[in-house]
Formats: C-alpha cells, structure tokens, sequence
C-alpha cells in the first residue's frame, strides 16, 4: 500500500533542498580554493595512486568543520518534519500532543545527528578523491583537474541534496510517528 499524498514521502521539501545543494556549493567552494594554493604541487605527481589522492583531499576537505556543519544546516529541517510525523500519529492514536522536548525525540535527533548525516561527507570524500585520482592517473594538467572536481560537485548539488532531503525527510517522518507511540 503507497502512503497517501501528503506523506513526506511524496515529496520533496524544496526549501531543504535548496538548504543542501548551498551546503555543497559551500563545500565546493572551500575545496576549490586549497584546490588552487596547491594546484603547481600537482604537477609532480604524474603517474600517481590513490594515495597522492587522498593526501591533496585531507588538506582540501576539512571533514570536522563539514561533519560540524551539515546537522546544524539539516536540523531545523529534519525537526520540523518529526514534529509533524509525531503529531499527524497522535491525531490518529491519541486525544495528546507531540512532545518534540521528550527526552527520547531529543536522544533520536542526536543519535542521528551524530551518525547518518556524517557518512554524507565520508562518501562526498570518497567521490572527489576517485575523480580526482582518475584525472591524476590520465596525466592531466590542474584546470581539467579542478573541472573534473567541480563537475562532481554540480552532480553532488544536483543529485545528492536531493537524495538528503528525501531520505532525511521520510526518516524524520517516520522516527517522528515511532516516538509518538
């Protein structure tokens, strides 16, 4: 059975979105610039592996300040919409209202917090040091390097920030409904 209409489910919170794909324009951007203090630095390592890769992308991509940043920016979001899930259950279940200070919704906004949000970076890491490695690999030259990473971060604004506003959404939803029980 497909949930009805108005479920988080079946659509996507633009403003959410729209919040996501700035989180990686951001990110782009800070990665970009060490990208460029670096780029001469580049020119040595032709052929290379994926460990040179890696070594440019842990002086790029500060994992602590996005790991920091990206709950804070999804949070009100993520909140709103358990709100709403807790409080369209009770409606249904109970004659109460949603508690969103309750201990136990405060220990899921945590707990999520501090773990299925941080693997967004992880694996956004991931991506850049493939595309980067592979671009390495080929021989080329820093500008088709710094291309190759700003396309990805157009795929990672276009597709991820979807993807994170969709599933946080459907988990807000749900954990929202779970906690009004």
């Amino acid at each position: 059975r497909l949930p009805p209409l108005e479920h988080p489910t079946n659509f996507i919170d633009e403003k959410f979105e729209a919040e996501m794909s700035k989180y990686f324009r951001d990110v782009a951007r800070d990665v970009l610039a060490e990208f460029d203090k670096d780029a001469d630095k580049l020119k040595r390592y032709t052929p290379t592996t994926k460990a040179v890769a890696d070594d440019f992308l842990a002086g790029w991509f500060d994992v602590t300040k996005w790991n920091g940043e990206l709950p804070k920016r999804a949070e009100p979001f993520v909140r709103r919409t358990m709100i709403s899930g807790g409080e369209k259950t009770l409606k249904r279940i109970a004659a109460q209202e949603f508690d969103p200070l309750n201990s136990r919704v405060l220990t899921a906004l945590s707990k999520h917090r501090n773990t299925r949000l941080r693997s967004v970076n992880s694996r956004a890491k991931k991506r850049l040091r493939r595309t980067l490695a592979a671009g390495l690999e080929e021989g080329e030259g820093a500008a088709a390097l710094r291309k190759r990473l700003q396309s990805e971060f157009k795929n990672m604004e276009a597709s991820t920030a979807t993807m994170i506003a969709r599933t946080e959404s459907i988990w807000a939803f749900n954990e929202g409904a779970v906690q009004a029980y």
